[in-house]
């Protein structure tokens, strides 16, 4: 493996950490294209998440372009046939022009030429069967076609962006994870999640302290670590967080 390919992968570790790590979802969108440039060239780019009281898809964050606040499925000139799968999935616009609709083609034609868009790259993202949004890269007029390359890049990014948004998704639309949920998506450590148990239970830190026979000091460094992975700050949020049962 050659020097530049090490440094390449060096990025996309950073791009991977950059998706984890940064709270704000629209900064950490702008991150992520920013450090994407080194491996897919694009002009403009846009982060959509799901609304699905409304069926719509909200801005997060666009790149080089004025992207609309809220855009339908038709708007953005998604395939419907994709997107009813609830998958992870990359594709190219030019690769399903011809199975569109003259509806369809309508709308991606308003788009484009509004913003003078020639191609794009959609990766939709979705989880536990559940929409979760879309991450559009564009190219100008008088630019070549994404190639494959492209879509292997995304293809390796396209889980980890679709585990990180579920939890902004879920937090918008009020839903609520399961403990076991809560410990496989938060890594949450058996110590936390036996915490996380009595918690929920309703009890106190003194009478958790009692009945796992430690510290009222470990308990409270548990209890803050569980916050801490689950970005909340307080007991409240916690329950409209995680359900009692499972």
């Amino acid at each position: 493996m050659g020097e530049s390919w090490h440094g390449k992968l060096a990025v996309l570790s950073d791009l991977i950490y950059k998706v984890y790590s940064i709270h704000n979802v629209s900064d950490m969108a702008s991150r992520f294209f920013e450090s994407l440039k080194i491996f897919i060239e694009f002009d403009a780019a846009d982060l959509y998440l799901y609304d699905e009281e409304n069926e719509t898809y909200l801005l997060s964050n666009s790149q080089q372009y004025h992207g609309k606040d809220t855009m339908t499925v038709e708007e953005l000139g998604l395939n419907v046939d994709i997107l009813a799968k609830n998958t992870n999935f990359v594709y190219r616009e030019s690769d399903y022009q011809q199975e569109d609709s003259k509806e369809r083609r309508r709308y991606i034609q308003t788009l484009y030429k509004a913003n003078q868009f020639q191609y794009a790259l959609h990766i939709v993202l979705a989880y536990d069967d559940k929409r979760i949004g879309v991450m559009n890269l564009y190219r100008y007029l008088g630019n070549h076609d994404y190639e494959y390359d492209d879509l292997a890049i995304c293809n390796i990014l396209k889980e980890h962006l679709a585990l990180r948004l579920s939890s902004e998704v879920c937090d918008q639309t009020g839903m609520k994870y399961t403990v076991s949920e809560v410990v496989s998506r938060f890594n949450l450590t058996p110590r936390e999640t036996q915490v996380l148990k009595n918690m929920l239970a309703g009890k106190d830190n003194y009478q958790i302290s009692d009945e796992m026979m430690i510290s009222i000091f470990t308990i409270k460094k548990h209890i803050m670590n569980i916050y801490r992975k689950l970005e909340i700050s307080s007991r409240t949020q916690l329950f409209k967080k995680v359900k009692e049962f499972e």
